[in-house]
């Protein structure tokens, strides 16, 4: 006990790591499938035209939707099963007391479904980190918030059930994106900043959302004349890692074209909502509507959702264009412009949420009021996440969870936390406004 008190913060990031790696090989996600698959086809067939390629093995999408990083690290990935298992069949071999039964271990494929969550564990360890950094930043005499804050990531079961359980990779772009956003707050590194966020819209187009507010901040804070610069080197990162795939076409074209085309708009399921607690699971439910589907005055779900997110993030953007503009500002701006894109847009997956959790953190961690909020919210992104993927079943909390009237419950109390978040921002430009005068 003496040793965790005097060591608490590397107890605490040694029991998340613990936690992760006691459900690596229980069980994975049906989306694991299609990331081994892709690591075995990039292996066995190579690079060139693989956008254009079916699946060899097809789970979800029939033609590979992931941008170029993901698919880099299920190349490197994959081959790790045989190396492994080679090594392990070599001790068998020569060590007579070796156990046989962990050279069928290695064979099955919950085991190598186990190595694909790897990164995404790793790198929920270092948005704990993060975190710690960031509330030394932002309240840096307050030692006992920055280790709460690394407790809430780390030991969240929202956190960790999606990565070291279901095996999303969420928390990688993620990370990316908080380092990006540290860099920017933080430093004067807006060249390592932005090519952070770049880096992280190459693994998964979902951070796209952030982006509207952190290009507001960093014209703000480095003007338009760097933002030009860094977006044409940015731009160069970008397109070069798309060349690996080319095989025929416009060379030029080719990576804006795909990313557009195979990732943007290579999404399956095309419903209001895809099993997201937000706006439409109280007005559609989920029934599976279209988001083309018309709703009122003539225009489809998808259109209003755009209008609605549109509309507050041109409020928030006005916001931030005061003089007032500040780091609490930002944050409360990229949380709310990113919670109003998950509640309001369409097409909308249950994990999604992951998204908002470590910024409506940083809020708790700058006004503790914020961290009730983050609990609830983290709460509700479980019970979102459990009800896509009931596992381990539990009959009475799946039932409970599809009933359509706990479904409605659960997400108006979003979009009422989104209200009392939106209300608060309301109060802090007043305030600002009041300061002025």
């Amino acid at each position: 006990m003496e040793f965790i008190k005097k060591h608490k913060i590397t107890f605490v990031i040694f029991l998340g790591l613990l936690i992760r790696l006691s459900l690596l090989f229980l069980d994975y996600s049906w989306d694991v499938n299609s990331f081994i698959a892709w690591g075995k086809d990039l292996n066995q067939r190579g690079f060139p035209g693989f956008y254009e390629t079916i699946s060899s093995e097809v789970y979800a999408p029939k033609y590979p939707n992931y941008p170029p990083f993901s698919l880099f690290m299920f190349y490197l990935i994959y081959p790790l099963k045989k190396i492994i298992f080679d090594f392990v069949w070599f001790l068998n071999t020569t060590i007579p007391a070796f156990p046989s039964n962990l050279v069928l271990f290695v064979e099955k494929r919950s085991f190598i479904a186990g190595l694909f969550k790897l990164p995404g564990i790793f790198a929920d360890l270092a948005i704990g980190i993060l975190m710690l950094k960031f509330s030394q930043k932002l309240v840096p005499n307050n030692k006992k918030i920055a280790l709460l804050a690394l407790m809430l990531i780390l030991l969240n079961p929202a956190v960790f059930y999606i990565s070291a359980y279901w095996g999303q990779i969420d928390s990688i772009p993620l990370l990316l994106t908080l380092s990006s956003v540290y860099l920017l707050m933080f430093s004067k590194r807006h060249i390592w900043s932005f090519l952070l966020f770049v880096s992280a819209v190459l693994f998964k187009p979902t951070v796209l959302l952030f982006f509207p507010i952190y290009l507001v901040y960093f014209i703000w804070k480095f003007g338009l004349y760097k933002f030009i610069k860094t977006f044409c080197l940015s731009n160069i990162l970008f397109w070069l890692t798309f060349l690996p795939f080319f095989k025929k076409g416009n060379i030029l074209t080719f990576p804006y074209t795909t990313y557009y085309k195979s990732i943007l708009l290579g999404q399956d399921l095309t419903f209001t909502t895809n099993s997201a607690f937000n706006f439409w699971a109280v007005v559609t439910g989920f029934n599976n509507i279209q988001d083309s589907a018309k709703f009122i005055f003539n225009f489809s779900y998808q259109q209003i959702g755009l209008l609605i997110t549109f509309g507050f993030l041109l409020f928030i953007t006005i916001v931030l264009l005061k003089k007032e503009f500040n780091l609490k500002y930002f944050i409360y701006a990229l949380t709310l412009s990113v919670f109003s894109s998950f509640l309001f847009l369409t097409k909308m997956h249950e994990r999604y949420s992951i998204l908002i959790l470590p910024f409506i953190l940083l809020l708790g961690v700058i006004e503790k009021k914020n961290l009730k909020i983050f609990i609830i919210l983290s709460i509700i992104s479980f019970f979102n996440l459990y009800h896509s993927w009931p596992v381990p079943r539990n009959e009475t909390l799946l039932a409970l969870l599809s009933n359509n009237i706990v479904v409605v419950l659960i997400s108006t109390l979003n979009v009422f936390l989104f209200g009392l978040l939106f209300l608060e921002f309301i109060k802090l430009k007043k305030e600002g406004e009041l300061k002025k005068k």
